[in-house]
């Protein structure tokens, strides 16, 4: 492991560690830690063959020049100059003759917004239960498949109740859980990506992944209160 990475990931140990220890705790400088060697490490999570943006610049380009690019970003980071290029929108097929609306981050953004992902994740993990499966490191749909065909085979359960929230990311009050642990100009960031200078939502990228968990979460604890953090 290079000095650079350990440095990271011992930065997000310490974050993780005492937001585990104090949980409400409120961080207020976290913003330093959008620096060069967070950036060049969160490099390696971004999808390499997801599409590109308004701006054309695939990650594969991107990657090329990769020192500069993250260079000029964390000097426009510092300076209060950094601003969400506009945001590309798109539809998929949703259901039975409905579109659901994506919005697709330049490269750049797509970078800084992974960076904030692994910030908040540290902060907010601590915070999950064993039962929650979505947008979390390390687990997704298949573990909760199988944890749930287990526990429909040989535990004491008479019902499954299935429920989605229609719009969610247009209900949900999107300050009110961060809010209370996050202070700082890492609010600014994440407020500069809720929407982008072109009013599209932009809250399906990176760094909203985790946040849809907090609140998931908080719904979860209303219905499992036993189950240990």
């Amino acid at each position: 492991m290079s000095e650079r990475k350990a440095s990271v990931l011992t930065s997000l140990q310490a974050i993780a560690k005492k937001a585990s220890e104090r949980p409400e705790y409120r961080f207020r400088d976290l913003f330093r830690l959008l620096n060069e060697d967070m950036l060049r490490d969160s490099w390696r999570y971004v999808r390499k063959n997801a599409a590109y943006g308004v701006d054309k610049v695939s990650a594969v380009e991107y990657g090329q020049n990769l020192e500069a690019n993250i260079h000029q970003l964390v000097e426009e980071l510092k300076r209060k100059r950094y601003r969400a290029k506009n945001v590309l929108r798109r539809y998929i097929p949703k259901g039975k003759d409905k579109l659901r609306p994506l919005g697709i981050p330049a490269t750049q953004d797509k970078l800084l917004q992974m960076a904030v992902k692994r910030i908040l994740e540290a902060i907010f993990e601590q915070d999950f239960l064993n039962c929650s499966y979505g947008y979390r490191p390390g687990v997704g749909i298949l573990d909760a498949v199988d944890d749930l065909t287990v526990k429909l085979q040989f535990g004491k359960y008479n019902y499954v109740v299935e429920a989605d929230i229609s719009g969610y990311f247009d209900n949900i009050d999107h300050d009110d859980r961060v809010e209370r642990n996050i202070a700082g100009d890492l609010r600014k960031v994440l407020g500069v990506f809720d929407v982008a200078p072109n009013n599209v939502d932009v809250r399906a990228g990176s760094d909203a992944s985790c946040q849809v968990d907090v609140r998931v979460t908080d719904v979860d604890r209303q219905y499992a209160p036993r189950i240990p953090r």
